[in-house]
C-alpha cells in the first residue's frame, strides 16, 4: 500500500505513540505520508544547507496547522483550512519566505537567527564556545 492511500486517521494512529500520545502535523511532515512528494528534509549536501518539502506534505501541514483551529469539538481533528491548489499555495509560501522587509531581512533570516541562538545555548558542536568578541574597534 502506498502511504498516500492512508487516511489522516491512520497517520494520526501511526504517530500517536511517537509524539507522546498527541498528534501534530510535524510528525506527519517528518516522513510518514510520502506519495510523489518529499517529506520534510533538512540536511547539509555538498556544502549547502537544504530544506525541502513536497507540496502535498506542505498542503497537509497547512490544513492541520493548529493556529487555524477555532476550538470547535467538531473540527478538532482538522483540517482547519482547505488548500485548493497545492502548487499555487507553495509558490505563495515561497514568495512570503523570500519577501524582504525594509532592512533586508526575511522570515528565513529570522528563522536562522533563532536557530543560531538555540544551537549555541544548547552547546552545539563546531563552535568555539569560549570565544570573546571584541569590545572596542580594532586599531584603538
Amino acid at each position: 500500500m502506498d502511504s498516500a492511500d492512508l487516511t489522516d486517521e491512520e497517520i494520526r494512529a501511526a504517530y500517536s505513540d511517537a509524539s507522546g500520545g498527541s498528534y501534530d502535523a510535524i510528525n506527519v511532515m517528518a516522513g510518514y505520508r510520502m506519495s510523489v512528494d518529499t517529506k520534510l528534509v533538512c540536511e547539509v549536501v555538498d556544502g549547502e544547507l537544504q530544506i525541502r518539502i513536497g507540496v502535498d506534505i506542505l498542503k497537509f501541514a497547512a490544513e492541520h496547522c493548529e493556529r487555524f483551529y477555532n476550538g470547535s469539538v467538531a473540527s478538532a481533528d482538522g483540517p482547519y483550512i482547505k488548500v485548493t491548489d497545492p502548487e499555487e499555495f507553495a509558490r505563495e509560501i515561497v514568495r512570503l519566505l523570500n519577501e524582504e522587509t525594509e532592512d533586508g531581512h526575511s522570515i528565513i533570516h529570522e528563522m536562522l537567527d533563532n536557530v543560531f541562538v538555540e544551537a549555541i545555548e544548547y552547546g552545539c558542536e563546531g563552535v568555539d564556545h569560549d570565544f570573546q568578541q571584541a569590545t572596542t574597534p580594532q586599531g584603538d
